[in-house]
C-alpha cells in the first residue's frame, strides 16, 4: 500500500491518499477516494501530464456547477508542485454519454428521445457557459460527458 501525501499551497498537510484504492484511470491521471469524504474525489495527474495551474484553476472555478464537475481545490506535493485536484464524486448511476449510442443500452435503461433531447440541450448550454467564461473545452467527447437515466 503506497500513500500519496498531498498538501495545500501553503505546505500544510491535506490528505494521505491510498493508491491501491484507485477508482478509475484516464490518459492524464487517476482517481482516488478521499478519506472520510464520500462526496469528493482526488484526481492525481500522471507524471508529465499536469496541465493545470493556478490561473487555469481560477478560470475553471467559474463554470456552472450544475453543468460541470469543477476542481474545488488544488493538490500539491511537498515541493509545492501541483499534483492533482479535488472534485465532486459523481454517484454510481452516472455513465459516459457514449453509452446512449447503443440501441440496446437505451432500451434497457428507458433512454427515450426526450431524454436524448434534454441531454443535447444541456450540452449546448454547457458549451455556451464555458465560452461565456472564455474557456475552450479541448476534450469534449462522448467519453468525457457523464449522464444518468434522467438526462
Amino acid at each position: 500500500m503506497a500513500k500519496i501525501k498531498t498538501f495545500k499551497k501553503d505546505g500544510s498537510p491535506l490528505f494521505d491518499l491510498d493508491d491501491t484504492k484507485e477508482i478509475a484511470r484516464g490518459g492524464e491521471g487517476f482517481l482516488l477516494p478521499i478519506p472520510a469524504n464520500k462526496k469528493q474525489i482526488a484526481k492525481i495527474y500522471l507524471p508529465g501530464c499536469v496541465n493545470l495551474n493556478e490561473k487555469k484553476f481560477s478560470f475553471l472555478s467559474k463554470l456552472d456547477a450544475n453543468l460541470f464537475i469543477r476542481p474545488t481545490e488544488l493538490l500539491y506535493d511537498k515541493s509545492h508542485s501541483i499534483i492533482g485536484i479535488v472534485m465532486e464524486y459523481l454517484p454510481k448511476d452516472f455513465y459516459p454519454l457514449d453509452s446512449i449510442f447503443n440501441k440496446n443500452f437505451c432500451l434497457q435503461n428507458n433512454i427515450s428521445n426526450l431524454i436524448k433531447e434534454k441531454i443535447s440541450k444541456q450540452l449546448i448550454l454547457a458549451v455556451k457557459n464555458a465560452h461565456l467564461n472564455k474557456i475552450n473545452i479541448g476534450d469534449l467527447s462522448a467519453l468525457n460527458v457523464m449522464i444518468n437515466n434522467q438526462g
